[in-house]
């Protein structure tokens, strides 16, 4: 991972979905996207928290789905959002109809 490649984060319990999100996204960028994947909340802090620097220097945007392992994802990003809130956030589901914030 060099410096200026900007960093996708996808967080999503299901590894078929979460493999596949990963793939589309390299598949569909013209750009040299470094995709990294986490499974759960606690992963996901994990893979933040392993990298050396500033993490809004180099992670572009999260992916989580709202429905984690361990608990939801709209209350990962707005945790996330309170510590790095330059960092864009995208919070999907597979639940039609249900009402979610915007805050995150």
């Amino acid at each position: 991972m060099s410096a200026d490649q900007p960093v996708i984060l996808v967080v999503h319990s299901d590894a078929w979905v979460r493999d596949e999100l990963a793939e589309r996204i390299r598949e569909w960028s013209d750009r040299d996207f470094v995709v990294l994947a986490a499974s759960s909340e606690k992963d996901a802090w994990n893979a933040i928290s392993g990298k050396l620097g500033e993490v809004e220097e180099w992670l572009s945007i999260i992916i989580c789905d709202d429905n984690l392992s361990d608990g939801a994802g709209e209350d990962f990003l707005l945790i996330l959002h309170s510590h790095y809130p330059r960092i864009a956030k995208a919070l999907i589901t597979a639940s039609p109809g249900r009402q979610r914030s915007s805050q995150a």
